[in-house]
C-alpha cells in the first residue's frame, strides 16, 4: 500500500498530465506540461521516440512559452507513455524566468509518461536509464 501510495504522490508531483480522445491506444495525443529550472522561454521541447537525447524531424516538438509553458500534438497514447519528453535549453534562444544566465546548452528530460522537465525529473531519467527495469518510485 504504501508503495502504491508513493507512486501516486511521485506521479502527481512530477505531473503526470495527458489529454487525448479516449482509450484507443491509436488515439493522437496531446501532452501538456511545464519546463523549468527556472520557468524556461523558448526551449525546444519533444518526445524523444528515437531515445537519442535529441529533438529530430517527425518527433512531436514544441517551444516552451511563457511559464515554460509546451503542448506536443500527434503522438499515439501509447507512444506518449513509452517515450521521454526532452527540452533543450540553448544558449542565446532560451531564457530564464527568473533571470539566471543560461551559459551553455543543456538537455533536461523526463521518465516516460511524465510531462513536467526540470532537474529534478532529469535525474529520476537519468537514475532510470543506468538502471533498466527500475521504477520511478525506486529512481
Amino acid at each position: 500500500m504504501k508503495k502504491k501510495l508513493l507512486v501516486a504522490v511521485v506521479a502527481s508531483t512530477l505531473g503526470l498530465t495527458a489529454c487525448g480522445g479516449g482509450s484507443n491506444n491509436d488515439s493522437t495525443q496531446q501532452i501538456s506540461g511545464i519546463v523549468a529550472d527556472g520557468y524556461l522561454l523558448d526551449a525546444t521541447v519533444c518526445l524523444d521516440m528515437n531515445l537519442n537525447k535529441s529533438c529530430d524531424a517527425g518527433e512531436p516538438s514544441a517551444k516552451s512559452t511563457a511559464g515554460g509553458k509546451y503542448l506536443l500534438e500527434g503522438m499515439s497514447i501509447t507512444d506518449a507513455a513509452l517515450y521521454p519528453v526532452i527540452a533543450e535549453i540553448v544558449q542565446g534562444v532560451t531564457t530564464d524566468a527568473d533571470g539566471n544566465a543560461i551559459t551553455g546548452d543543456y538537455i533536461l528530460s523526463t521518465p516516460p509518461g511524465e510531462t513536467n522537465v526540470n532537474p529534478i525529473t532529469t535525474m529520476i531519467q537519468t537514475t532510470m536509464e543506468g538502471n533498466p527495469g527500475l521504477s520511478i518510485a525506486d529512481a
